[in-house]
This record gives C-alpha cells, sequence and structure tokens, in this order.
C-alpha cells in the first residue's frame, strides 16, 4: 500500500512538473512573438499580444505592456495605465517594473514624489541584482539625502554593481576613493576603478566614455610615479580576480 501511494505521489509531482513546464513554455512563444513584432515596428501587434499576457498575470508582460503605455507604442500615451501595469509586475517579483517605479516615485514627473516607496523599490530589485537599482541606492546610501548617509550599505551596493563590469559604480568608486568618502583616500585606487569603468562599453554612452579617459589622464598628470604603478598594478590584480573583491 505504501508503495502504491508513494507510485501515485510521485507521478502527481511529474504531472505537475509538466503542467509547469508547459505553461512556461505557452508563455515564453508569445513573448517571443511579442518582442519580435515590437523590433519590426509592428507595436500594435506587440501590444495585443502583450495585454493577452498580462491579463494572464504574467509579470514580464505586464512591464512591457506598461513600457508600451509609457512610451506610446501601439497603445495611446498613458502614464496612468503604465504605473498600473509596472505595479502589476512589481507586485510580482519583477524588478524592471520596481526598477521603473522606483524612478517614477524618485522623480515625481508621472506621480506624486515618495522618497520612501522609491527607495523600498530600489532595494528590492536590488536584491535581485539590477544593476542600476545597486547602483541608484548605493547612491542614496552615500548622499544620505532620502536615507541616513551610510558609506558601508553605499560600498556594498556599489561593489556588487562593479563587480559584474558595470562602469557607472567603478566610477562612482573611484570617485569615493578620490575624495576619502567612507574609504582611506587613496589615489591609486580612483585610478584602478576609472580605468576598470572604461572597459564597460555596454552600459556608458561614447561621450561618457571619453569623459572617463579625460578623468584618467588627469589622475595620471597628478600621480607620483610610484602611485602610478601602484594604480595599474591593482587594475592587473583586480582583472586576475575578475572584479570580485578588489
Amino acid at each position: 500500500m505504501k508503495a502504491v501511494m508513494r507510485n501515485l505521489k510521485q507521478n502527481f509531482l511529474g504531472i505537475i512538473l509538466c503542467l509547469n513546464l508547459f505553461s512556461h513554455t505557452a508563455i515564453a512563444a508569445p513573448l517571443d512573438d511579442a518582442k519580435q513584432a515590437a523590433d519590426h515596428g509592428n507595436f500594435a501587434k506587440a501590444a495585443e499580444i502583450y495585454q493577452a499576457l498580462a491579463d494572464q498575470g504574467e509579470a514580464k508582460a505586464q512591464y512591457n505592456l506598461g513600457l508600451m503605455y509609457f512610451n506610446g507604442d501601439g497603445v495611446k500615451q498613458d502614464y496612468n495605465e503604465a504605473i498600473r501595469y509596472y505595479t502589476l509586475s512589481s507586485d510580482q517579483g519583477f524588478s524592471e517594473a520596481q526598477y521603473a517605479l522606483a524612478v517614477i516615485y524618485f522623480t515625481g514627473r508621472f506621480a506624486k514624489p515618495d522618497y520612501e516607496e522609491s527607495f523600498r523599490l530600489y532595494r528590492l530589485a536590488a536584491e535581485q541584482g539590477h544593476l542600476k537599482s545597486q547602483l541608484n541606492l548605493g547612491t542614496l546610501y552615500l548622499k544620505g539625502e532620502v536615507v541616513e548617509q551610510n558609506y558601508d550599505e553605499a560600498l556594498k551596493w556599489l561593489n556588487m554593481a562593479a563587480e559584474k563590469g558595470y562602469g557607472e559604480a567603478q566610477f562612482m568608486l573611484a570617485n569615493m576613493y578620490l575624495h576619502g568618502d567612507g574609504v582611506p583616500e587613496d589615489i591609486s585606487h580612483a585610478y584602478m576603478w576609472v580605468a576598470l569603468s572604461l572597459e564597460d562599453k555596454k552600459h556608458q554612452t561614447a561621450s561618457k566614455l571619453e569623459k572617463r579617459e579625460n578623468s584618467l589622464d588627469f589622475l595620471s598628470v597628478r600621480m607620483k610615479p610610484e602611485e602610478l604603478a601602484k594604480g595599474k598594478a591593482l587594475v592587473d590584480e583586480c582583472h586576475s580576480k575578475q572584479l570580485v573583491g578588489c
């Protein structure tokens, strides 16, 4: 009898796993169709697909539909609808939606400013590894204007993003070392982070990279030969660590 019950339980679990896999596959295909339609400029079709999926509670579709309402792509621009769909997606833990809402509540351009909610959403997204949220959360702790200034927390979140090669966070760390904000003032470490930030071509524009290059040149002129040699050695060492623990 126990063997029969065990087999029934295993069969039941197998059915549940198959249903979950089927559901995921069934949703992934329309999401791809919607993306392809949008990539080809057929925003109306993309919005129609996202709407159907959003009505089924699909978090990524809810976010994408919110984005379409925000930009007026395939639908009439409506910031309230955008926020509504962002919120539905955010409540399901979708980090892009959490970040989008955090920006909206922080800037107060399309909704009433709510710094407490913005901070909460940045943290939720940052905890999932969302790079821009980690950057913004670290910046909030660094400046201490919305939350109490906390250099340890600032370093924690900026380092998380920097270790993934995010140039914006790396440049923020460079400034912390340059000015001694929460860390010992160290121009060699500042040089290291600026140099590393130049390697991030994915998230930074050409003009921003040019500014980073100018910053590196400015530092090089200010540095003593031994400081510059140390900075270059730190870059090599950080590469050997694959950016972790630099």
